[in-house]
C-alpha cells in the first residue's frame, strides 16, 4: 500500500522530531521513544514535551496529579479505568471521590512497578557489560 502523501508525511515526522529537540524522551511506562507515537502538549514547568498528560486518579477528581505517558500507554491506561468501572466524572461526595482516587492509584502503581523491574534489569545488564568491557569501573568514586 503507498503513502497518500509521502512528502507531508515524512516533513510531519520531521516536525515531531524537531520539537523533540533531537532529545531521548522516553516514556514512563514503556519506554517508547518514538515521536510519530507522541503528541506535544505543555507540562509545566516543562516548557513542552512530545507526552500526552495522563491524570492518575481522573482529572475531575485531582486535576494536578498527572504524569507524562506516550500516546499509546495513555490510552491503555485509560481503557484500563474505563474497564474497572473507574469513572472520570465528579463524584456525588468527597468519599467516592476519595474511593475513585485510591482506585485510580491502585490501577496505575502496578503498572509503575512493572516499568521499575524493566529499568532494575536494564542497569544489571549495564553492569555486567561494564564488567566484561571496563573491569575497574566497580572502583571509581562515582560508583561507589
Amino acid at each position: 500500500m503507498s503513502e497518500r502523501n509521502p512528502i507531508k508525511n515524512d516533513a510531519r515526522g520531521e516536525r515531531r522530531y524537531q520539537r523533540a529537540g533531537r532529545r531521548r524522551l522516553i516514556c514512563l511506562l514503556c519506554r517508547c521513544n518514538r515521536p510519530e507515537a507522541m503528541t506535544v502538549v505543555n507540562l509545566p514547568p516543562l516548557v513542552a514535551t512530545i507526552f500526552e498528560r495522563h491524570h492518575i486518579v481522573g482529572r475531575a477528581h485531582d486535576g494536578r496529579l498527572v504524569v507524562p505517558l506516550c500516546r499509546t500507554c495513555h490510552d491503555v491506561m485509560t481503557e484500563m479505568a474505563r474497564s474497572a468501572n473507574i469513572s472520570m466524572r465528579p463524584a456525588a461526595h468527597l468519599l467516592e471521590r476519595l474511593a475513585l482516587m485510591l482506585r485510580g492509584l491502585a490501577l496505575f502503581f502496578p503498572e509503575v512497578g512493572k516499568a521499575c523491574e524493566r529499568w532494575a534489569a536494564d542497569v544489571l545488564r549495564l553492569a555486567t557489560a561494564l564488567d566484561a568491557t571496563y573491569p575497574g569501573w566497580r572502583d571509581m568514586t562515582e560508583a561507589k
